[in-house]
């Protein structure tokens, strides 16, 4: 369980100039919220959100594909798509399944994680039973 963030100290983080940022924030996403009401189908934007995110998240990886390849592979047989094209897919597939769970209980749960998480991998493995690495001083050491 994640502790409570300690309320005493919540006023340095109100400041008048973030307050003003969330409020343009705020007319922002309304306005997006009024534009996405007037597209007939909405998933076909979230659809090129999802493209987006996931092709742009994959280049941290070292995975390169483009908006075209990935548009073209939506209608293309499966066998002609290369492989980091199929893997964008399969991570724009995650986190279209993620958005799914989270909109229809409007919470992000656990069920939620393990689902995406279950749809990158390809197994249902779950969360990690063993404890990974962590940083310290510049290198990565196994923890015990």
């Amino acid at each position: 369980m994640l502790p409570t963030l300690p309320l005493e100290h919540i006023e340095q983080w109100e400041t008048r100039s973030l307050l003003k940022k969330a409020a343009e924030a705020h007319r922002y996403v309304a306005e997006l919220k009024g534009v996405a009401a007037t597209i007939p189908n909405e998933e076909n934007l979230i659809n090129t959100l999802t493209l987006q995110a996931a092709r742009h998240s994959s280049e941290i990886e070292n995975i390169m594909t483009t908006q075209d390849n990935l548009y073209r592979a939506v209608v293309a047989d499966e066998a002609s798509v290369s492989p980091e094209t199929k893997e964008v897919q399969d991570y724009a597939t995650a986190l279209r399944a993620g958005f799914r769970g989270v909109r229809k209980s409007r919470l992000i749960r656990l069920k939620d994680i393990l689902l995406i998480q279950e749809t990158l991998e390809k197994n249902n493995s779950g969360f990690r039973k063993l404890r990974g690495t962590a940083l310290r001083r510049g290198s990565l050491n196994p923890t015990a």
